[in-house]
């Protein structure tokens, strides 16, 4: 009778006759029969089995083309009254619609049917009986149309029942629909994985050619799932077959609307195409460049054109990222093409950043040009590094976590500052810190991790040769302070930490045959007498964070800067002077206060790692004097001053007696501190206290040696009229005790 005619007619009416007569059970208990065929199932797929690989792909596409002409349901769940099979005379009933007569069934069983069907034909494909016929098949040339046509009307199907999932969304069905759908999608993937790789590129190259937009992009989609899926290597004629799908891409990706109503799909459909080339891009890029040279342009095109879709441009430049990260040298030509084009995307804002999609697709375009042609982007480079620092402050401000754009951020600002040479960045970012100044000091930071990184990761010949650009920018960058005195302390002091972390980064490649003319260079430009005092601010915060770095080594340097620094304690001292050290300035008190910080704190570190006797008598002599009358330094305000004594000033004197390290410098410097306990301000014999207590518990039981002198002032204290003095004259008896291993009362 024809099996290509009318097995598929069989079928349906076998599988209708289960429904009726079978099991009765719901398509719900249909899908939990996993891995279970019913014996009536079983015996239809043998039945299909009986015929050749071409009959059963015929019958499994009218099958579905049957599927789809079915109505969604029925306006009624109850049987209608029933109709037989035997035409009438005069009736004109179609000899399909005598198959599964609507009348005759419920809704239910209508639904049950469509899923049954859509299983039978899911299961047919995977039957390894079919699969191995197919194998042995000797006219596998023959399936090639009848697999297209598959494929066709099953992504017609697929769109159909997609269709019935939004309109039923609402409704008690739609966990039919969606399970419908998926069995559809299945039926798609057993079809793609029983195709060979040439078939499957002839099925697809046919399927693009198709009339309707949706079966072409449901055509790309099999094409770009295949080509994430690609593990093995591509013979040449499947290479040669997909790169003739090229230009259908493209002329898929340079479409342009017919109508409002099409003007959604045409962009999903030119981002799906864009997307296509990126993998093939991928693939075959890098032994076929010729190939896609015309990508370069449509893709430029299509990111520079002010109609394109964020979300078709966003696609373009991810295809852009790919090609010049597979085709490389071969992309040189086309920088001066594209380049103006993506620099412009990144200075367009207000469209750049109202979308994350098209923002992160911009930082990660650069990211994979400045990655695979680092040594060609000179002409760019200061516009780039002006927009990811601007973008980097952005992002860092806003978020504190590791969003993907920060990481993509990173990465750009990595490889800008490792793969450059020093002969192009360093102009480069000595021109954007001049730009971003005055306009946007946030992006200082950003720049300035990029150049930290840089001097991290040049060679030690390249440092050599360019020691003076970098120590000249620097020197620059320093006096941001008083460049920008207009602003507040605290956004100077936030943009300022960045340069001396770069500046550090700097020291910490430097010999010492390097490093020490640069710090005396340092030195001078901030304590001559016409340089501004705020750089001696700076100067020493600098010097703060650089002996922290270099620890000891430090100490080799740090005798140049003794007297300069006992002179600015004495200066700023308000019981030695009433002058401000910094006079007509509004701020003149706080700077005060952040100078003898900054100051104290860079003596406590030398103290703290001299192991190489750096505390001389000399020194000693110079500081002792100006680092005890810090206890009676009323600079600032109370809680400046309490906070000043417990963190620098406490510590730093306590260090001090350290490094001394003999009775003979002790001496006099517990005497200085001791008479600081006749002072007739509560708070300075408070801290005088406090220091005392330092001694104590830093030099052991070496302070015994002070005791007899000490003992008088702590007698007069435990009789204090401050209760706070005196409590706390009482604590540092007790730690004493502790300490010294012995009562202390009987002193008194």
């Amino acid at each position: 009778m024809g099996g290509d005619r009318f097995l598929w007619n069989v079928v349906v009416l076998l599988l209708e006759n289960h429904i009726v007569k079978g099991t009765q059970r719901s398509e719900e208990q249909e899908t939990k029969a996993h891995g279970q065929i019913h014996p009536d199932i079983e015996f239809i797929l043998s039945l299909c089995h009986q015929f050749s690989p071409s009959i059963q792909v015929t019958t499994c596409r009218k099958l579905l083309k049957y599927l789809r002409g079915l109505p969604e349901d029925k306006e009624d769940g109850r049987p209608q009254r029933r109709m037989t099979r035997s035409k009438k005379k005069g009736s004109r009933l179609n000899p399909e619609d005598q198959l599964f007569i609507l009348a005759n069934h419920t809704s239910k069983q209508l639904r049950h049917f469509k899923f049954l069907l859509t299983s039978f034909v899911a299961s047919l494909l995977s039957r390894e009986v079919f699969i191995a016929q197919v194998v042995e098949s000797e006219d596998n040339q023959a399936l090639q149309p009848l697999y297209q046509s598959l494929l066709e009307e099953n992504l017609l199907f697929v769109t159909s029942v997609a269709h019935s999932v939004e309109s039923n969304a609402q409704k008690g069905t739609v966990r039919f629909w969606r399970a419908l759908l998926h069995k559809a999608y299945d039926i798609l993937e057993k079809v793609n994985y029983l195709l060979p790789n040439n078939i499957f590129i002839t099925v697809v190259t046919g399927l693009m050619q198709n009339e309707l937009a949706t079966v072409r992009r449901k055509a790309m989609d099999l094409l770009n799932t295949k080509l994430q899926q690609q593990g093995n290597a591509l013979a040449a004629e499947e290479e040669s077959m997909l790169l003739s799908l090229v230009d259908q891409l493209l002329s898929v990706v340079i479409a342009t609307k017919q109508s409002e109503y099409d003007a959604e799909e045409l962009a999903v459909n030119r981002q799906t195409a864009l997307f296509s080339l990126k993998l093939l891009c991928k693939l075959l890029g890098p032994d076929h460049p010729h190939a896609f040279k015309k990508v370069f342009h449509v893709s430029t095109q299509v990111f520079s054109s002010t109609s394109s879709s964020t979300v078709v441009t966003a696609s373009a430049l991810l295809c852009l990222a790919e090609l010049c990260t597979s085709l490389k040298a071969h992309a040189i030509p086309h920088l001066p093409h594209f380049m103006p084009g993506l620099l412009s995307v990144l200075q367009n804002d207000k469209k750049l950043l109202s979308n994350d999609l098209l923002l992160l697709s911009s930082v990660t375009t650069v990211h994979k040009v400045v990655e695979s042609l680092p040594y060609f982007m000179s002409p760019y480079l200061l516009d780039i590094i002006q927009k990811i620092t601007a973008l980097s402050a952005m992002e860092e401000m806003e978020t504190n976590q590791k969003s993907p754009l920060q990481l993509r951020l990173k990465a750009v600002r990595q490889n800008l500052s490792t793969t450059m040479s020093p002969r192009v960045l360093l102009p480069a970012v000595t021109k954007c810190y001049e730009n971003v100044c005055e306009k946007n000091r946030n992006c200082i930071g950003p720049l300035m991790h990029i150049l930290r990184d840089h001097l991290t990761s040049i060679s030690k010949e390249d440092l050599t040769s360019h020691h003076h650009q970098i120590l000249n920018f620097f020197l620059t960058a320093l006096d941001f302070r008083v460049t920008q005195n207009h602003l507040s302390l605290a956004d100077i002091d936030q943009v300022e930490i960045h340069v001396i972390q770069a500046m550090v980064s700097l020291v910490m490649r430097l010999s010492e045959a390097m490093f020490r003319p640069m710090f005396f260079k340092l030195f001078d430009w901030a304590s001559r007498n016409e340089a501004p005092k705020d750089r001696l601010l700076t100067f020493y915060r600098l010097t703060d964070c650089i002996a922290e770095k270099l620890k000891g080594l430090f100490t080799l340097f740090a005798g140049h800067i003794v007297k300069n620094a006992a002179t600015l304690l004495d200066d700023n001292n308000t019981m030695k002077t009433d002058d401000s050290f910094f006079p007509a300035d509004p701020n003149a008190e706080e700077k005060s206060v952040l100078l003898l910080q900054f100051i104290l704190d860079c003596l406590h570190k030398c103290f703290l790692y001299d192991n190489e006797g750096f505390v001389n008598k000399e020194r000693f002599d110079t500081l002792m004097q100006p680092l005890a009358d810090q206890i009676e330094n009323l600079q600032g305000n109370e809680e400046a001053y309490e906070e000043r004594m417990t963190s620098h000033v406490i510590p730093c004197i306590g260090q001090f007696a350290v490094a001394a390290g003999d009775d003979g410098s002790w001496k006099p410097l517990n005497y200085q501190v001791l008479l600081k306990t006749r002072h007739s301000s509560a708070k300075v014999r408070f801290a005088a206290l406090k220091t005392i207590e330092e001694f104590n518990n830093k030099l052991g039981e070496d302070y015994m040696t002070l005791l007899p002198e000490t003992i008088p002032f702590l007698a007069e204290l435990m009789e204090d009229e401050s209760f706070e003095v005196e409590r706390q004259c009482q604590e540092v008896i007790s730690q004493m005790e502790k300490v010294l291993g012995e009562p202390l009362q009987k002193y008194f």
